[in-house]
């Protein structure tokens, strides 16, 4: 998985990669990329590719964006890759 870019917002050093990769095997995620640049308060974007036997339920989706908004301390908007 690509994980360049993956900072905190509050400049607190990089993400917990282990609990990144936990939320990712937990929601069957591929591949997961961050797209574009934004600013601490905007959302940051991310481009997500599920493994076919993925959960596909709007349910698990708002879950991973939640989990991964929480991890990164600030807004996520995902897109399907």
């Amino acid at each position: 998985m690509l994980w360049n870019g993956f900072r905190r917002s509050s400049g607190r050093g990089p993400l917990n990669l282990a609990a990144l990769n936990v939320i990712c095997d937990r929601w069957g995620v591929e591949d997961l990329q961050l797209v574009g640049r934004s600013g601490p308060s905007e959302p940051m974007e991310l481009l997500v590719r599920f493994a076919k036997s993925a959960p596909t339920a709007v349910r698990a989706w708002r879950a991973l964006r939640d989990e991964l908004a929480a991890l990164c301390g600030r807004p996520v908007e995902l897109m399907m890759a």
